[in-house]
């Protein structure tokens, strides 16, 4: 069956091809992106030839065995190769453009991602079908696949960039063991071995549980297991292959049949047609999203893209809610002092909807740290939140969220040093950027219409305003989502809510600020905490609310000289901040703390004023790990909103860390505050 629905998918694929050929240039045509998120090239919207799909529609017309087939293929990638760079003095040595029609020169910023690309669509040439090269074609693919593997050793990506790291070891390896190179065989091998230890940390991949990534990696190793014999290389491949599908099924909603958030990265929220043909080859139908008849075109999978047995159940039902907790990406503390907090995730699968986050992420449009599902298998119904400047996903929003099951909590701030649109490509080096609107958007994708929404209870429509506190719910048949903004501000505006409808989506707003466009400087934005937002500072954080006098006192290094990293008994001495109301006067707790610079100090005047007041909203007890005056492990301003605090309760806030869950009161507090 899955043979016969293969059959079909390469028919349709071949048929799409020779639609698309241009028989002037031998090559596909296209249109260039449109997309106001497109990235590298400059052209816009224009007819153009892509030279990635050149070499994939090359591939296609070459599996049939027609000969006609075949020389046209030849044709193509004849034009196609002439377009890499082959010197290795340039730094884009071994890629290509995106289109025939612009130069590497002419790019806004060349994708070396294209040799990883293009190198591995040669390489399933010359493994799969060598004899259907002509001789003349030959020794120029041989070349082009060498120069493309050189660029990819030269590159070195690491496995924070999982599906190129994945992709480029099946070009290094594949094109050694073709070649004949050892040197580059050494270093493939060398790679994987970097990849499988890497991933062996956390039990996952950077790139964590993309609908489109996670389909990348698994087929590159899918790849690397077909086509390269070698017994080390089999094992160290076969276990990384078989960690993407336990991935995949142990996400997978089975009633939407979607792969639950969160998601790392992605450019859509449903999975596209590629991602479930994968699934359905993969599973052998286990799940199955097409028939032969309607089966979208593609190339083959590799032989040995087949998930594993014990996991095929996860992809064909539901009985019981369960939660997942997983670490995706460990602490790091760099070589300059900085800590860098691990990446946590949390899934909730239920029957009638599914529910993932991740502990903090950027807010990129290719980011899904938040992201719900609910109906069935039908698809088209989810949950999405964004951070948009003019309506349009600002790359500088940044969300850190906890979640118990069903139920999350997300604080959305800015990080001044980031991108507008992509993370690196415009950078906002100054400071300043131009907006209209800024505003946290719940985006609804499938949303019954029209909706059964309610501020407060009472019913309410598209247009409708709400105000900071009220409680929001839409009735999404056979699920409620419920919510509410508690507070929010930017600039020193006055946040309010309000319910749209376009027809993307049914979107539940927080505007924190709106009106005719301005230049901001974010060194101008506005003291938040001054105006009683709740503000919590842990570690550098409480360094920073301390250096920019919103509360007292300094932090120094530790008296030991040394780097503290252990689990810290704590009194709460103050529960009646916005942060630690959750917890009984004089309760006792165990969180982690790690810090080089923990040691809390103040004259002796300032430390009296904090314990008359109150103010020391914890203290350390058994030991005191860093020389705090007073063993001083948090304190609060007057106001009481905002909170410094040197241990780190957010990494206590689950089992999976070690430390139990002790710090989860400090986030349970804010929503308690917040529906007071």
């Amino acid at each position: 069956m899955i043979e016969t629905f293969e059959a079909a998918m390469l028919k349709r694929a071949v048929e799409h091809a020779e639609q698309r050929l241009d028989p002037e240039l031998d090559l596909p045509i296209s249109h260039a992106p449109t997309s106001f998120y497109a990235y590298h090239t400059a052209l816009r919207g224009v007819q153009v030839h892509p030279l990635r799909e050149a070499f994939s529609c090359a591939g296609l017309l070459i599996e049939t065995g027609d000969a006609g087939r075949c020389a046209q293929a030849a044709r193509m990638l004849r034009k196609a190769l002439q377009a890499q760079d082959r010197d290795p003095d340039r730094k884009t040595y071994g890629i290509w453009p995106y289109f025939w029609e612009e130069p590497l020169d002419r790019m806004e910023a060349p994708d070396w991602n294209w040799a990883d690309f293009c190198g591995s669509e040669m390489l399933l040439i010359v493994y799969r079908h060598p004899d259907r090269l002509t001789e003349d074609l030959r020794g120029p693919v041989r070349e082009a696949i060498g120069h493309a593997a050189r660029s990819v050793q030269r590159r070195n990506m690491g496995p924070h960039y999982t599906n190129i790291c994945a992709l480029g070891t099946f070009v290094t390896l594949a094109a050694a063991r073709w070649l004949g190179e050892a040197d580059l065989w050494d270093y493939a091998v060398d790679r994987l071995k970097r990849f499988a230890a890497h991933t062996d940390g956390t039990g996952s991949f950077n790139e964590y549980n993309s609908p489109t990534y996670a389909f990348v990696t698994m087929r590159a190793l899918a790849n690397i297991l077909t086509y390269v014999d070698d017994a080390e290389v089999q094992r160290i491949a076969g276990a990384l292959h078989e960690r993407v599908w336990m991935g995949l099924a142990t996400h997978f909603h089975a009633p939407t049949r979607q792969l639950a958030g969160p998601h790392s990265r992605s450019y859509s929220t449903d999975l596209n047609s590629h991602a479930k043909v994968a699934l359905q080859v993969g599973t052998e139908n286990a799940v199955a999203y097409y028939t032969p008849e309607d089966a979208p075109g593609g190339a083959l999978f590799p032989a040995r893209m087949r998930c594993p047995a014990y996991l095929v159940d996860h992809f064909r039902k539901l009985e019981t809610p369960v939660q997942r907790r997983e670490l995706f990406i460990a602490e790091r503390r760099h070589d300059d002092g900085r800590e860098e907090a691990p990446v946590q995730g949390t899934t909730f699968l239920h029957p009638a909807f599914a529910l993932g986050t991740v502990n903090r992420s950027g807010l990129w449009h290719q980011h899904r740290p938040f992201v719900g599902y609910w109906g069935d298998a039908r698809g088209g119904r989810s949950l999405q939140l964004r951070g948009l400047k003019n309506l349009y996903d600002f790359t500088s929003a940044h969300v850190v969220t906890v979640q118990a099951q069903g139920c999350a909590l997300s604080v959305m701030n800015y990080t001044t040093m980031t991108g507008d649109r992509h993370p690196s490509f415009d950078i906002l080096r100054d400071g300043k950027f131009k907006a209209t609107d800024m505003r946290v958007s719940a985006m609804l994708v499938g949303a019954p219409d029209p909706a059964d929404v309610r501020v407060n209870g009472r019913p309410a429509k598209a247009g409708d305003r709400f105000g900071a506190g009220d409680r929001v719910t839409v009735g999404l048949g056979g699920a409620l989502l419920g919510g509410c903004f508690p507070a929010g501000t930017f600039g020193g505006s006055e946040a309010y809510g309000e319910i749209r409808r376009d027809e993307e989506a049914l979107w539940i707003d927080f505007a924190l600020w709106s009106g005719e466009e301005r230049v901001w400087d974010w060194a101008e934005v506005g003291d938040a905490a001054g105006r009683g937002m709740p503000v919590l500072g842990i570690c550098n954080g409480f360094q920073i609310l301390c250096e920019s006098h919103l509360l007292p006192g300094a932090l120094i290094r530790n008296d030991h000289r040394k780097f503290v990293c252990r689990d810290q008994r704590l009194r709460i001495e103050n529960n009646r901040t916005p942060f630690t109301s959750a917890y009984d006067q004089g309760a006792e707790i165990t969180v982690v703390l790690k810090n080089g610079e923990g040691g809390y100090v103040a004259d002796d005047a300032t430390l009296d004023l904090l314990e008359g007041e109150g103010r020391v909203v914890a203290r350390y007890l058994e030991v005191n790990p860093n020389g705090s005056m007073r063993d001083i492990a948090g304190i609060t301003n007057e106001r009481g909103n905002v909170v410094g605090l040197m241990p780190h309760p957010e990494h206590s806030v689950e089992e999976l860390t070690g430390s139990g869950a002790d710090g989860l009161g400090f986030f349970t507090s804010l929503v308690e505050s917040a529906f007071a």
